[in-house]
């Protein structure tokens, strides 16, 4: 529950942060989603876990190293202290594309188009329209390489204020290269939802202990 509930504390400050910093508010959702796949998830523990085990091995292979050395590289590079950002992107993105099906991204989304009035320069009532997005993603691959851009758009920002998310960028996402996808903030903040929910529908967690967190 420990878990669940700072995922819930982080999806809240991020729609409340939303309207002034959505840098801020894109980095505590995949918070949130970290949270919930540091507790839930499966860690990497092989190198077959690690996408870029086959690049490597290839890589040694070239170098014409034998086995002992290639077993002796393999063991370095999956020490915790090693690669170890690049062992949490992997976990982070593997945990939600397992938890969220393909059906997720394809239901209908309700979207609300504001009109504005040209002469007071304002917006005005507008309409709602619902429809199948034909941008979403169509495989699990796809789905864990964008969950894996977000969380380093997430790190670019943490650890260097590298700010990659804007309302302008949100807004034409949909048409950017299908070589580098990514998250919307509404596809993130959704995806965020489902996997609490998730969490939530698998048993009875335990609350022994919350009020010590301060969420109870």
């Amino acid at each position: 529950m420990e878990a669940i509930c700072s995922a819930i504390h982080m999806h809240y400050c991020a729609v409340l942060l939303l309207p002034s910093d959505v840098s801020g508010a894109f980095s505590l959702l995949v918070g949130g989603i970290e949270a919930l796949a540091q507790r839930f998830g499966e860690k990497l523990s092989s190198w077959p876990d690690w996408s870029g085990a086959e690049s490597w091995d290839e890589f040694m292979a070239q170098l014409n190293l034998d086995h002992f050395q290639a077993a002796a590289i393999r063991e370095r590079l999956l020490d915790d202290r090693h690669l170890k950002h690049l062992k949490l992107a992997e976990s982070f993105a593997n945990y939600a594309a397992a938890n969220i099906p393909l059906d997720f991204w394809r239901e209908p989304v309700r979207t609300y188009e504001w009109q504005y009035d040209s002469v007071s320069r304002s917006a005005v009532s507008g309409v709602w329209s619902e429809e199948v997005p034909q941008h979403f993603f169509g495989s699990a691959a796809a789905v864990r390489l964008a969950f894996k851009n977000a969380y380093n758009v997430r790190s670019s920002f943490i650890h260097a204020g590298e700010r990659r998310v804007s309302y302008l960028s949100d807004a034409f996402l949909p048409s950017v290269s299908p070589s580098k996808p990514t998250l919307t903030i509404a596809q993130l903040r959704r995806s965020l939802c489902h996997l609490i929910h998730t969490e939530l529908s698998r048993g009875n967690p335990s609350l022994n202990g919350l009020e010590e967190t301060g969420f109870v």
